[in-house]
């Protein structure tokens, strides 16, 4: 019989090992001794953090949110998207008629792990909704003429002719975005109203029309030369 001097014993877990809490005894046997039963203390892995962010995502005011995506971030001992079951969704805090200039918050939720090794952290996204671009017309009627040639949204430049006993007419303008202004000749006017009386000269006289879209950039101007013909001379003999 005799005394065997302590020696540490150092007990440590597998880097890929599950997380959960392990504890045991450590058995010590001989040929000569009583088996010894040493307890050692409880040991935690804890989870890794998956990281699932919300991408960012840009759309255009009125419009639908598009689908948004996510990206997974942390796996570890080789461990691939693989494990997510269920991919998460996301939503915003944005409706079809959120203004321009404010940030709004894409919200990630859903995802299904089919490992327990892992809890999920959710980040935020930021959906940003742009000003609408279009400036152009639906419609533009002016009253005593018919324009030429017959009006389409692209078409930018028309004539007409009125005769020399119309000495004014009007303009009614129709924005194809409802967000967009109008001027007429320098003067605001409303989508789909009609405007003041605009003077007419004997010979052409130039309407201008300009649309300024949502984004207050993009314009286009369409154009209308209306050409009052001059009084009848009468002859006398």
């Amino acid at each position: 019989a005799g005394t065997i001097s302590s020696t540490p014993v150092y007990i440590r877990l597998k880097g890929d090992i599950a997380a959960t809490t392990y504890s045991g005894d450590v058995v010590l046997t001989s040929t000569s001794a009583t088996t010894v039963n040493v307890p050692t203390a409880t040991s935690t892995v804890d989870p890794a953090t998956l990281t699932i962010t919300a991408n960012d995502a840009s759309r255009a005011y009125g419009a639908a949110d598009p689908t948004f995506t996510t990206t997974p971030t942390g796996f570890v001992n080789g461990d691939t998207a693989s494990i997510i079951t269920t991919q998460a969704t996301a939503t915003s805090n944005a409706t079809v008629t959120s203004p321009v200039g404010n940030s709004y918050i894409i919200m990630p939720i859903g995802a299904v792990l089919s490992s327990s090794n892992y809890t999920i952290a959710y980040v935020n996204g930021t959906l940003t909704i742009t000003a609408l671009t279009d400036a152009s017309l639906a419609d533009l009627t002016i009253s005593e003429v018919t324009l030429t040639p017959v009006f389409a949204t692209g078409t930018t430049s028309y004539t007409a002719t009125v005769a020399n006993a119309v000495t004014s007419l009007t303009v009614t303008p129709t924005t194809t975005d409802a967000t967009a202004t109008i001027m007429v000749n320098g003067t605001a006017i409303n989508s789909g109203s009609i405007s003041d009386p605009i003077n007419l000269l004997v010979g052409p006289n130039t309407i201008t029309v300009v649309v300024t879209a949502q984004d207050g950039t993009t314009q286009e101007t369409y154009t209308v030369t209306v050409t009052r013909t001059a009084a009848s001379t009468i002859v006398t003999t």
